[in-house]
């Protein structure tokens, strides 16, 4: 498994949680059950599919440059992971949730963070929104508008959303938020 599998084909090609205190107590996310099913995105979507995987050994060093390195720590943190991935589409949009049975905010985003240092159009960060910045995450939007992507940690798993746009228009936010916040959501409520 590779990092594509949080943010499985979005179209960034590079790339714990302060809890409430009584999921301190609650069972481990069980990434199949907690991923979201096909009514739950948002209306008119269509198309879905789910995907249920375990990480494969990490494997050598490919690159021994700072992204090189980073992407490493991401495939080493994914290693053994249970990871269950869906997407839909509504019209040209293509909408993505994975959820992965560890915390992978940090990892992930010290990863985007040094795998876009150079690029000229990098990322641009954006704030969790007052509802879900009790948890540890990050959300960015591609510089071109067409994509939003997130990771948030939530009961020692990591929920990951993206949503991508057509080529010609900027990606949907109301659906992006919607699509986080319903993820983030069926986890907490996970037995």
């Amino acid at each position: 498994m590779r990092a594509r599998h949080l943010l499985a084909g979005s179209t960034v090609a590079v790339l714990t949680a302060v809890g409430l205190p009584g999921i301190a107590q609650a069972a481990p996310i069980v990434p199949a059950q907690a991923v979201l099913a096909a009514h739950e995105f948002p209306a008119g979507t269509t198309g879905y599919t789910a995907k249920a995987e375990v990480g494969e050994p990490a494997g050598q060093l490919v690159s021994d440059s700072a992204c090189g390195r980073a992407e490493h720590a991401v495939d080493q943190r994914l290693e053994g992971a249970r990871s269950t991935d869906t997407s839909a589409r509504r019209g040209a949009l293509t909408l993505e949730s994975s959820v992965i049975d560890r915390p992978m905010a940090a990892v992930m985003r010290d990863t985007f963070s040094v795998c876009t240092a150079g690029l000229r159009e990098r990322p641009v960060p954006a704030a969790l929104p007052a509802d879900l910045a009790r948890h540890k995450g990050f959300v960015v939007r591609m510089a071109d508008g067409r994509a939003l992507v997130g990771v948030v940690d939530v009961r020692g798993a990591s929920v990951g959303v993206s949503v991508d746009g057509p080529a010609s228009a900027p990606a949907d936010e109301a659906a992006f938020w919607q699509v986080l916040r319903a993820q983030v959501a069926k986890v907490e409520r996970q037995p």
